[in-house]
């Protein structure tokens, strides 16, 4: 492997995140899938603006912009111009693939951790979430 697969896991499960609670999170769920991920940008000035995304057999690029580099408008962002196109392909790309399960590599546990410090904390607090982290960093 290139890097170990915990740490691609976790990758991989950020960019599944920023698809079900991020920006792209009410857009993407016309492909009602849990199975893929991705990230928009736009430039500076909204000069260009893509979304690059995956499924475990395909990965996409959506760039939008221009040759002479103008500006594409106030309001436009990843999230509004190339999403939308990424997620258009992507929707004919994966109705014949099957929805992949998340498998959870060894050495990876789920913990819960304060919103307000950030520490694992296991109380009933309203104010916990639940979070992947590394075994080696679990506290002793």
């Amino acid at each position: 492997n290139v890097i170990d697969e915990r740490i691609a896991f976790l990758v991989k499960d950020t960019l599944h995140e920023f698809m079900t609670r991020g920006t792209a999170g009410r857009k993407a769920s016309v492909l009602n899938r849990k199975d893929i991920g991705g990230k928009t940008g736009t430039t500076n000035d909204a000069v260009s603006t893509w979304f690059s995304g995956f499924h475990e057999d395909l990965v996409t690029t959506v760039w939008v912009g221009t040759d002479d580099f103008t500006s594409l408008g106030e309001n436009e962002y990843g999230s509004t111009i190339a999403l939308p196109i990424w997620l258009d392909f992507m929707q004919d790309a994966l109705k014949n693939l099957e929805v992949k399960e998340k498998n959870i590599p060894e050495g990876i546990s789920f913990v819960k951790v304060n919103k307000k410090t950030g520490v694992i904390d296991n109380s009933l607090d309203s104010e916990t979430y639940f979070e992947l982290i590394l075994d080696e960093n679990l506290e002793d």
